[in-house]
């Protein structure tokens, strides 16, 4: 039997990340750093929720119970629960006028967030056409391809979910930042280049201008060339 080849930790590491992303060339420092990153980014943000998640159950053993209860049971129904297993009395509830306040105005918050939540979701419908049909133009007018236009908006909706978060994308911050010293930079050169035009026309105009010389002095100087005084006319008789 042969000796089996052990691996190294560089190799086991690059295959492992081969099969979680077989897309990715690892040889490409810049992509691999960036996935990295986003890789940490999005580690980090689970290990703060986990904490968040961590502190709570620590502080509420009933919460951690209802949880081990509900884990894997579809129908799991956390009134029933608290009735059944913390003595719930719904009755007591429905007699105490303070509960029953806090009761409505939870209701009322949940009606309020669901209402501004429909009102979302009618624009979002709405728009949503408008948006596909100006992607569509301007996927045309760049010659873009359809992978190409789908590979930017995931990463656009990448940025997005990292917003909601707190993560703000290094990289949009990049590709503004571009975009704002590109048009100074476009402004700049095309200043220069009607500059450099008007002096161009300049020094043309001077090389072909007609001259004249005669003996003045000893020294030969340029005369002016006279030509026929044209007939003024009105300009709005031109």
């Amino acid at each position: 039997m042969a000796e089996e080849i052990k691996k190294t930790k560089r190799e086991a590491f690059r295959e492992r990340m081969a099969q979680r992303k077989p897309d990715l060339n690892l040889d490409d420092e810049d992509a691999y750093y960036d996935y990295m990153g986003n890789m940490m980014d999005e580690y980090d943000t689970y290990r703060e929720s986990s904490e968040i998640m961590r502190r709570n159950l620590d502080t509420s053993p009933a919460l951690t119970d209802m949880l081990t209860a509900a884990r894997g049971n579809k129908e799991f129904d956390p009134v029933i629960w608290m009735v059944e297993y913390e003595g719930l009395d719904l009755d007591a509830l429905r007699d105490d006028p303070e509960y029953m306040a806090k009761l409505t105005e939870a209701r009322n918050k949940w009606l309020a967030q669901r209402s501004k939540k429909d009102e979302t979701d009618a624009k979002i419908e709405a728009n949503i056409p408008k948006s596909i049909e100006a992607l569509q133009a301007k996927r045309d007018e760049l010659g873009l391809t359809n992978e190409q236009a789908s590979e930017i908006l995931s990463e656009i909706f990448q940025m997005g979910s990292d917003l909601e978060v707190g993560i703000i994308p290094i990289r949009m911050f990049e590709l503004m930042a571009k975009g704002l010293t590109r048009d100074t930079d476009v402004e700049m050169a095309r200043e220069a280049g009607i500059a450099e035009g008007l002096e161009t026309k300049v020094t043309d105009k001077l090389r072909t201008m007609p001259k004249t010389t005669e003996q003045v002095g000893g020294r030969q100087m340029p005369v002016r060339e006279v030509k026929p005084k044209k007939e003024d006319k009105h300009m709005f008789l031109a």
